[in-house]
């Protein structure tokens, strides 16, 4: 009796946890509509915090949803991600230039 009630609660556990999966992703989907997705050059970077101050510039835009920096020497490839309602590449890219940094 005891090995059946196990596995009861664990049938009912992965069930729930389907349950969350398939709510999650349809909020991604609602949430997603107006979201475009932007890749663009940054130069100029010459320390090793620069990353992380473009992050941050790029971060405060309203309308930003997510940044993603791959650096390689004194450039980084920026991955943005914003709703095209709140925002748009030429607003982002200005908040790197006004920082000092170039973009390509």
């Amino acid at each position: 009796m005891r090995v059946q009630q196990v596995l009861a609660i664990i049938l009912l556990l992965f069930l729930l946890f389907l349950s969350a999966c398939s709510n999650e992703k349809e909020i991604q989907t609602i949430t997603s509509n107006n979201s475009n997705s932007v890749s663009f050059t940054v130069t100029d970077m010459y320390c090793a915090s620069c990353p992380f101050v473009v992050e941050s510039a790029i971060n405060k835009v309203d309308g930003v949803n997510n940044v993603i920096i791959e650096t390689k020497g004194t450039e980084g490839t920026v991955t943005v991600s914003y709703d095209d309602v709140k925002t748009d590449i030429k607003i982002i890219q200005e908040s790197v230039l006004d920082l000092g940094y170039g973009v390509k």
